[in-house]
């Protein structure tokens, strides 16, 4: 947790994604070429090792922890069952298949297909997932209500603190800076209600 909170959500998850997709790539190559024949072996263990550990360091934890955090309070428990069983589906299906596509795909275009919906992971979190590090809980929901891209320059701008009017000054005569505005009140309110409940 502290390497996330210092790096990053977003570093992690696209770094984990990369070296996943590389080390699909290689364990397919291995199979695929002669060359690799009297070293098949360790070439195997080394790329399956660096599969694991680029899904230890940033999907593994990254996704359960992005998952808690982008969802309104009021449905959280609700969509949380419905991603983990999403996730547990997914592990189903690709542990019930694995043996048929080795069979009739081959080894190598098997791990070469999981390599491809790796690097289709890679471009859907550099376009879409943001990053919520150093920003509240009601921060988020702000930003995801108020119909902006989930990465949109808005959402740079709502940081851990609430931001000022001053801050969004130059945006407020476009439609743009009109939702950043709106959703930076919205988290500016919310984060108010939540520390005067508190006292």
């Amino acid at each position: 947790m502290q390497l996330i909170d210092r790096v990053g959500r977003r570093p992690l998850l696209l770094i984990s994604l990369a070296g996943m997709a590389l080390s699909l790539g290689v364990l397919g190559a291995a199979f695929s070429l002669p060359q690799f024949k009297d070293v098949l072996g360790w070439v195997s263990i080394c790329s399956l090792m660096a599969y694991v550990g680029s899904f230890a360091v940033g999907l593994g934890p990254v996704f359960w922890l992005i998952l808690s955090e982008i969802y309104p309070l009021r449905i959280r428990g609700r969509a949380m069952s419905v991603g983990t069983a999403a996730n547990w589906s997914a592990n189903l299906l690709v542990a019930l298949t694995f043996l048929t596509l080795t069979k009739v795909m081959g080894k190598p275009a098997t791990f070469w297909l999981y390599g491809a919906v790796t690097v289709a992971a890679w471009f859907f979190a550099f376009f879409l997932v943001p990053e919520t590090r150093g920003k509240t809980l009601e921060q988020i929901e702000a930003h995801m209500r108020s119909g902006k891209h989930p990465r949109g320059r808005c959402w740079r701008r709502i940081g851990s603190k609430p931001v000022s009017h001053a801050g969004l000054r130059n945006d407020r005569e476009t439609m743009s800076g009109i939702a950043c505005q709106f959703a930076a009140q919205i988290a500016h309110r919310d984060t108010q209600e939540v520390g005067s409940g508190s006292v």
